[in-house]
């Protein structure tokens, strides 16, 4: 952490069934190899990309780092471990709500997520903000 503080973090991403694929997989291990290669943990709020299409094909290419909130609470963090481990949950972004998510902050962001419909687990879902 910044301040000097370590802490273990599994990401943890999930899609729909349509994309049952090896890519997902190769998606997160990409991304866990750049992030252990920071030396640095994700924190809430942050956006990662965009870059290249998550997966071939489809339009999210940016991951936005959040507290698993769909997962029952306990699932948050394992304190089985030392230091303990922080889920990370990575949702899937197209690049302009990534841009968005940059200019107006996470707070609002995730604010205006609560009131809106989104499909969370579709990585070629239209962007909800920023278009």
């Amino acid at each position: 952490m910044g301040d000097g503080r370590l802490v273990r973090q599994e990401l943890l991403v999930s899609v729909a069934e349509t994309y049952r694929d090896h890519s997902v997989a190769e998606f997160l291990l990409s991304l866990a190899a750049y992030v252990h290669s920071t030396n640095r943990a994700l924190v809430r709020g942050e956006v990662v990309g965009p870059s290249r299409p998550l997966i071939p094909g489809v339009s999210a290419s940016a991951v936005y780092c959040a507290m698993p909130v769909f997962f029952p609470d306990e699932f948050a963090t394992y304190r089985g471990s030392d230091p303990a481990t922080v889920l990370v949950w990575l949702l899937p972004q197209p690049p302009t709500e990534a841009e968005y998510v940059r200019r107006v902050g996470w707070d609002r962001y995730e604010t205006e997520l609560e009131e809106a419909e989104v499909d969370f687990w579709d990585l070629d879902r239209p962007p909800m903000w920023g278009t």
